[in-house]
């Protein structure tokens, strides 16, 4: 996550504060494409909104937000980016092909449009699988988008109830969460982490 806006959602969904008292609307583009494995709570069947989509729009209602949901990775360019605050990814694979879900790519210059659209203060989300994108290889030894998101997914188990420690108390988004506590999920094991580079809160 990065930039104010990103920042600002995070911190009003932990604290339960109303977006309306931080600003008027935060405009939100969700991205769920998947040109690798799609999972089953982004699926949209029969042209009705995946559970997220409708999870997302529930949570915008509450919080003054208003979420623009979409598979079309083509919409993460320069001159759409500008119509938003924040961009979640909910993704996976090589967003720049079509892959599995047949949904429209990203331009081959969409990834670089998008972080310079965050080096200017645009906020970034990754939700669960977003590190499941824009893997290095062979063929792609470098991945920038990698580098900002902060690693690489590498596997994950059956899911289990795990124990996750605070390691930074005083930031404000750790404020309203228990130390530690527990939570029921599907954990991710990672590769390249780039622990020169990262902020980790817990």
């Amino acid at each position: 996550m990065a930039g104010k806006f990103g920042t600002l959602l995070a911190l009003a969904a932990v604290l339960g504060m109303p977006l309306a008292q931080a600003q008027d609307k935060v405009l939100v583009l969700f991205l769920s494409k998947s040109a690798g494995f799609e999972h089953s709570c982004i699926k949209q069947e029969n042209g009705l909104p995946s559970h997220v989509d409708k999870v997302l729009k529930q949570i915008g209602e509450k919080m003054g937000a208003e979420f623009t949901s979409t598979k079309d990775a083509g919409q993460v360019n320069a001159e759409n980016l500008k119509r938003f605050n924040v961009v979640i990814f909910f993704t996976t694979g090589v967003l720049t092909e079509v892959g599995a879900d047949k949904n429209p790519p990203m331009a081959a210059t969409g990834v670089e449009e998008l972080l310079t659209w965050i080096r200017n203060g645009g906020g970034f989300i990754g939700y669960h699988c977003a590190s499941d994108s824009f893997h290095r290889d062979d063929a792609h030894p470098e991945s920038p988008y990698l580098d900002m998101v902060g690693g690489e997914f590498l596997t994950h188990g059956a899911q289990f109830e795990g124990k996750v420690d605070v390691v930074d108390p005083g930031h404000p988004a750790m404020a309203n969460f228990p130390n530690p506590w527990l939570i029921l999920d599907e954990w991710y094991a990672f590769k390249n982490m780039m622990k020169d580079k990262i902020h980790v809160l817990a």
